[in-house]
């Protein structure tokens, strides 16, 4: 197991520092290029005084016996070099403080890695968009997909390679608590410098109907609509400044379309969104933004649930 820096305990007080940062973080990575990438994110993360990171990996649960110890043995010392690799970067970066250790664990990744963030209380769970088996992640989903859709704790999902701290990052705003926490932990792991937006998408179901051809009650329902996005647009104004967001984007229009679209134009490499506790029924039918979201962004992506939720 690799460590670096000065081992301490982490008292729960200095786990919820305030402002920027993350103190506790768990990257998982299956050794392949975008588990790398995963790892080269956190050296790129606003990281905490004394800060932790656990680099882990997971085995499948059975291995040919003739096998197993060769597999393991190889796991391990490409994860020592991994986890080596990121404290040698955070040093070169002046944060000679931050401790990483790896953990080698056996079973499927998606539980194991949520089942570690929940004994180590992670702050943030670091994972790739995509692993090394993309038949398997046809068959059953990928195991980003699996931990936004299960997890307690924030996850970041890194699909591009990463070449820099974020500069342009998006939250999709609703008023929900999720999308509130979304926004509070977007700030947490974006720099001083980096510019933040949040983008509110509202449905209109008399979008692009000309005036002309609706009828008199249909014009009427148009207008308290219009007077209802302007008061709605006040409310999540007043609610985003006290995460620091200024700039905000309204659209109409399904929400999964217009963060997608918005991350594009607005050239975003983050973009946070807060998932709800739908039925999986309703997952089913309607499909989840966070779930869509996480396919399809051009960029990174965060997302959060309410505290101590999960499904």
């Amino acid at each position: 197991m690799t460590t670096r820096g000065k081992s301490r305990p982490v008292s729960r007080r200095s786990r919820t520092t305030r402002g920027i940062g993350v103190g506790r973080v768990l990257v998982g990575t299956d050794l392949s290029l975008d588990g790398d990438r995963a790892v080269r994110r956190v050296a790129t993360l606003p990281l905490t005084s004394r800060a932790s990171v656990v680099v882990a990996s997971v085995l499948p649960r059975k291995i040919d016996p003739a096998t197993d110890s060769v597999v393991r043995g190889a796991a391990e010392t490409e994860l020592e070099t991994t986890a080596a690799k990121l404290a040698s970067t955070l040093e070169e970066r002046g944060r000679t403080d931050v401790i990483v250790t790896t953990r080698l664990v056996r079973g499927d990744p998606a539980e194991e890695l949520l089942r570690l963030a929940a004994v180590l209380e992670a702050d943030l769970v670091v994972v790739g968009r995509r692993g090394q088996s993309r038949m398997k992640e046809i068959l059953i989903g990928t195991t980003a997909r699996r931990m936004v859709r299960r997890g307690r704790q924030p996850v970041l999902v890194v699909g591009p390679p990463p070449t820099a701290p974020y500069r342009r990052a998006l939250v999709g705003y609703d008023l929900s608590a999720e999308a509130k926490r979304a926004a509070q932990m977007m700030r947490r792991i974006t720099p001083a410098t980096a510019r933040l937006a949040a983008v509110a998408a509202f449905d209109d179901p008399l979008a692009g109907v000309p005036a002309a051809l609706m009828p008199s009650g249909a014009r009427a329902r148009r207008q308290r609509a219009g007077e209802a996005l302007r008061e709605r647009a006040r409310a999540v104004r007043r609610a985003l400044e006290p995460a620091g967001i200024e700039g905000l984007i309204l659209k109409t229009g399904d929400p999964r379309s217009v963060l997608l679209e918005q991350a594009r134009v607005k050239k975003a490499d983050l973009l946070a969104v807060g998932s709800s506790g739908k039925s999986r029924l309703g997952r089913l039918f309607l499909g989840s933004v966070a779930e869509a979201v996480v396919e399809r962004a051009p960029c990174d992506v965060l997302v959060t649930r309410r505290r101590g939720m999960a499904y």
